[in-house]
């Protein structure tokens, strides 16, 4: 089992109304889709001026040189073909919190998610996560539901 971030860039990608509208939303994976299985578990990340994890899900499967533009409602420029030719991975969403999410400028006080190399790296789309950040994560979803179903 391997964990990953995949980062949507909000400027490109309207991943609120994607996660809210549909259960899966593809990704482009170039970097590290050797290594990617269907199974394993992915981050869902937000970047902008509100970064941070706004949902989880797992790798449902895989596209192999997309020649259709997956999720185009969600795609704000509809003009971009970087897609085309490039292996994609269905990511199934598990769980999402786009009302409250987990923001980055919390998440930098939290070890050991405080390093995630989104946090320090932010360029790009796919990244590794480690075993023990997936855990620090969940066991942080874990709380919040505690906390939310005890109110």
């Amino acid at each position: 089992m391997n964990y990953w971030l995949f980062q949507a860039n909000a400027e490109y990608f309207d991943l609120l109304r994607a996660l809210r509208s549909s259960p899966t939303i593809t990704w482009i994976v170039t970097r590290y889709r050797r290594e990617m299985q269907e199974g394993d578990k992915v981050i869902i990340w937000r970047s902008g001026r509100t970064a941070g994890i706004y949902g989880v899900g797992h790798i449902e499967s895989f596209l192999t040189g997309s020649y259709n533009r997956q999720n185009s409602a969600y795609w704000l420029d509809k003009t971009d073909t970087s897609y085309i030719g490039k292996p994609h991975a269905v990511v199934r969403v598990d769980d999402q919190f786009t009302d409250a999410p987990l923001l980055k400028s919390v998440l930098r006080f939290t070890p050991p998610l405080a390093k995630l190399s989104v946090m320090k790296a932010p360029i790009g789309t796919n990244f590794k996560v480690t075993a023990e950040q997936w855990e620090a994560l969940s066991s942080l979803l874990e709380r919040r539901k505690g906390a939310c179903s005890s109110s």
